[in-house]
Order: structure tokens, then sequence, then C-alpha cells
């Protein structure tokens, strides 16, 4: 056959074409690498590893004799606690935890007195806070909001990325000695002395991460009037 009529690859064109099918594959796997990293990262930035809120809202539909228990129990006890062990400490009491599958019932911060968003409600509560503390502590303990800690770790706390931000996140049930006002897409606190009041974000669900949740926020999401899932965001 003349030159120009040979129907077969030289060995140069195979070598050639080698290398570009090689160099075909590596730019495809590379892509694949890529997308899985790209996907994994969206996936991480909205994956919430706490329990979903119809688990914990079972869970308290379970439990909830032994919680409420406990929350009217932690609200009676005297201040300063005169039992020794702690109240926390007490095997009763710690029997009650065990069976209601909770690890610590705590107040928060919120005192929550007789007309609440009343600017001189706040301002007598300021005034016991500056003249009597053990007063102040008394009232806070009988009349503050609670927060009820579940044993199960998975609620937390526990890392997550929010945000390309490292954070602990938890959640917990959350309740109030009197009905809050709700409105606006806001849990109301009391009014201050200055006669100001904050709100605290309510939402529909707290399964998946708050679009304009901020670090070191807690959002709520109402279960009953008195009480509340809450979802928050700690530092690591």
């Amino acid at each position: 056959m003349g030159p120009n009529t040979s129907s077969a690859d030289t060995p140069n064109s195979v070598i050639t074409k080698s290398r570009r099918t090689r160099t075909r594959t590596w730019v495809l796997i590379g892509c694949a690498a890529l997308f899985a990293i790209v996907f994994a990262i969206a996936a991480s930035l909205s994956f919430n590893p706490l329990p979903s809120d119809a688990e914990l809202t079972s869970h308290f539909g379970a439990h909830r004799k032994e919680i409420e228990q406990l929350v009217k129990q932690f609200r009676e006890v005297p201040w300063p606690p005169q039992v020794s062990p702690q109240w926390d400490d007490l095997p009763e009491v710690r029997a009650l935890k065990e069976r209601a599958g909770i690890r610590r019932v705590v107040e928060s911060n919120a005192v929550w007195l007789e007309d609440p968003y009343s600017a001189g409600t706040a301002k007598k509560l300021e005034e016991v806070a500056r003249s009597d503390g053990q007063r102040y502590f008394a009232l806070k303990r009988q009349f503050g909001s609670i927060e009820v800690k579940l044993a199960d770790p998975h609620y937390g706390p526990r890392f997550a990325i929010v945000r390309l931000s490292p954070a602990t996140v938890w959640k917990e049930l959350y309740y109030f000695p009197q009905a809050p006002r709700v409105s606006d897409g806001r849990v109301w606190w009391p009014t201050r002395p200055d006669g100001l009041t904050a709100g605290s974000p309510v939402l529909d669900q707290l399964d998946s991460y708050p679009k304009s949740w901020g670090k070191g926020e807690c959002v709520f999401r109402r279960v009953e009037d008195q009480w509340f899932i809450r979802m928050c965001w700690g530092a690591v």
C-alpha cells in the first residue's frame, strides 16, 4: 500500500489517543471529586444534627407527668436551698429525672411577675435586685423561665458547622410560668425598666437551621401556651 492509503493507526497516533483518554478520565474524576466536595460543604451548612421537633414533642408527651412534676418541685425549692444534698441530688429527684429522661432543670433569666409587660413591674423587680439579693433570687426561682435539658446526648450540646463557622448547638424544652405574648414571629420577654421589650424568634419548625439565625442566639417553637422548644447556637 502507498503511504496515503493505510487504514492502520501509527504508533504515535495510538499513544496520543491513549494520553487523551487518560486526560479525559482524570478530568472527569477531578470534576466528580470537586462536585462531591461542594455537595458535602453545602450539606454540612444545612444539616442539623439534633433530633427532630417531632421526637422531642413525642418525648414530652410520653413523660409529661414526670417533667411537670420536676418543674413544680424545682420552683418550690426555697432560696437559699435549705436541704443537703442539693435538690438536684436528692435520691427521689434523681429517680424522677431518670424516669423522665431529663438531665437538668435550671432557671433561665426572665422573671415573670404579675403584669410582666409593665415598666412599673420591671422597676419594682430592679429595686428588689438592688436591695435584697436573696429575695430577688427567690423570686427568680419561683417565677423564672425554666430550661429542661434532656438526658439523651443527641440533644446536645453537639458540634456542628453553621454558616461555615464551628459551633455548638442544642435543643431543650422551655417552660414559661405564664403564657408569653407571641406576635410578629417573636416571643416577647417581660418589659425592662426603660419600657422596652425584647423578643426572640418563634418559628414553625426547628428541624433545619433558621436563615437569619445568629451566633449566640436562641430560637423557639411553640408547643403549647407555656411550653416551647428552644434551639441555641453557642460558641465552640
